[in-house]
């Protein structure tokens, strides 16, 4: 068990051990709301993760051993302790629990960014501390809210995709087409609990095993329904422990190891392109003969041009703007500077291959400025490599594939793919778009995300809990944070309420109040879930789900 766990005094900052003798004389009563200000990452705020917090946190009995260890620890670090701080922390641990009234929304809840999540408030005269105390604690939900906000904006892009190319009888793979690889990327094993919990509320693919057993203890999941799934899988040393020379010997013996089912083979030790050639050729037999699926796992490289190769697929030559293109690669830096840029490219209107060639001039020794001289585009003969085609195209040249009901590829349900590196949003946007012009389902393409999901912090959303109100001497008084010198941290005034608006035929959409009274703050759609130090209101893994998918 953690320190702090065992002493959740301890779960705090140094500068707020001194806050209980800091507050405006005669302050009774302290009010905050937690909130993501920021939605330029993500527009849509999944709130996910406080039961745990409740429950293994301020759930915990307070005694006076953990007074004296958080006494001990504060004169260590400050070098005195002060009669009225140390009356303070005995009388809490006297009183034996946090005297807390905590309201949220429910968990699953999926609501824009900028809205009140959460108001915590003391219901104890003598502890309005305690409420700015827990912040440093509390406010760690950033974690598994943002994961969780991530993972949903992957199933959006999921569902968007799925909804335009994929097999309505494949419905069922959008559960599974990102799946967490994350575990190692976590610096604890709370944060990869947390983080995995976050991931399978979007999703059910997970190799993050500490997330099964976390949503049982915590939020009652029934594991007789499906929560986690994987597939047996190789990694790199496995493959590369049989030699360079007998690579395809590892892949042999993975398919006698697992005669049916699924099961995933990384495919990148050294060369993925001789993989999906030579050895699936020698392998397409068995691979046919098998009750199941084999996933080659390329895992290196650019992801977009791994899955879908170099060349450019394009609707009607006539339509296609290739000075535009090589403007929007210059913006972005992604064009060298050459004096001259050339490119094939597929044509599905003409069913044929072009080359277009442009002269560049530039006016600066440095390329900076420059303009584009001639354009040529000509039909062309082209051989294609088999970089050049990536790895859907070669899956379908060796198994085959066949066209959906909506018009697209969906490749032998013998063979699929997984890539498990870098993949982030916009990159696996562009791969989706990309499989899109190419003809094929995004059915027919796994993600795995580890990192993506982890590499966060408070920032990336903004989260922030703020307190907006107090009582002095029993009187109300609305306070604020608006410093001139960054508009974005002002905060809302007074108690806060948060309100859902539902219209005829469309999702409900939240939008959050300020300046409430008592009365209006006990409405809205947030809800009593801690008090005293006990849960008031629980809920559950599976209907945490059910508010997502809804």
């Amino acid at each position: 068990m953690s320190i702090t766990k065992r002493n959740p005094l301890l779960a705090v900052d140094v500068y707020k051990m001194g806050h209980m003798e800091q507050y405006v004389p005669g302050c009774n009563k302290v009010y905050s709301y937690l909130l993501a200000r920021s939605d330029h990452n993500f527009n849509k705020t999944v709130f996910f993760g406080l039961q745990y917090y409740l429950k293994e946190y301020l759930s915990t009995k307070l005694t006076p051993e953990m007074g004296e260890e958080f006494l001990k620890y504060r004169k260590m670090i400050l070098g005195s302790n002060t009669p009225e701080i140390e009356r303070q922390i005995k009388a809490l641990c006297d009183l034996g629990y946090f005297p807390l009234k905590i309201k949220a929304v429910n968990e699953g809840t999926v609501l824009p960014a900028k809205n009140a999540l959460m108001t915590m408030t003391n219901t104890h005269p003598d502890f309005y501390w305690v409420v700015g105390f827990v912040e440093s604690l509390i406010l760690k939900m950033w974690y598994p809210i943002t994961v969780a906000s991530c993972c949903y904006k992957y199933k959006e892009i999921v569902d968007a995709a799925f909804t335009d190319t994929a097999s309505e009888g494949l419905s069922f793979l959008r559960d599974f087409t990102v799946h967490d690889f994350g575990y190692r990327g976590d610096t604890s094993e709370e944060g990869a609990a947390l983080s995995g919990a976050a991931h399978l509320v979007s999703f059910s693919g997970s190799d993050t095993v500490p997330a099964l057993p976390f949503v049982e203890e915590y939020y009652g999941a029934d594991t007789s329904k499906m929560i986690m799934a994987s597939v047996p899988a190789s990694e790199h040393s496995v493959i590369t422990s049989f030699g360079r020379e007998n690579e395809l010997a590892a892949f042999e013996n993975m398919l006698r190891l697992y005669p049916s089912g699924i099961v995933s083979i990384v495919s990148d030790s050294f060369d993925v392109y001789r993989v999906l050639t030579e050895f699936a050729e020698h392998l397409k037999p068995a691979i046919l003969a098998r009750d199941g699926k084999v996933v080659f796992r390329p895992d290196s490289g650019d992801p977009e041009t791994i899955i879908c190769g170099s060349i450019k697929f394009i609707d009607d030559i006539d339509m296609y703007d290739f000075e535009d293109e090589i403007h929007s690669m210059q913006s972005h830096g992604e064009y060298g500077g050459d004096d001259k840029y050339e490119k094939i490219v597929f044509c599905k209107k003409s069913n044929k291959f072009w080359k277009l060639h442009a002269d560049v001039s530039y006016d600066r020794h440095d390329k900076q400025y420059y303009y584009i001289c001639d354009i040529e585009i000509t039909q062309t003969e082209h051989n294609p490599t088999n970089e050049e085609k990536g790895a859907i195209v070669l899956l379908d040249e060796m198994f085959g594939s066949t066209v959906n009901e909506k018009g697209y590829k969906q490749l032998n349900p013998k063979v699929g793919l997984i890539y498990g590196d870098g993949m982030y949003i916009e990159r696996y946007q562009r791969t989706l778009k990309r499989l899109k012009e190419m003809g094929y389902a995004a059915s027919n393409l796994v993600i795995g995300v580890g990192g993506i999901l982890r590499n966060h912090s408070r920032d990336t959303m903004g989260f922030a809990l703020k307190a907006t109100y107090v009582e002095v001497d029993g009187q109300p008084r609305e306070i604020e944070k608006d410093p001139i010198t960054d508009n974005k941290k002002k905060s809302h005034k007074g108690l806060v309420a948060l309100y859902k608006l539902i219209k005829h035929d469309e999702p409900p959409t939240f939008f959050t109040l300020d300046k409430r009274s008592w009365d209006e703050e006990n409405g809205g759609e947030l809800h009593t879930v801690f008090k005293d130090g006990k849960l008031t209101r629980e809920t559950t893994f599976e209907r945490i789900r059910e508010r997502l998918r809804s």
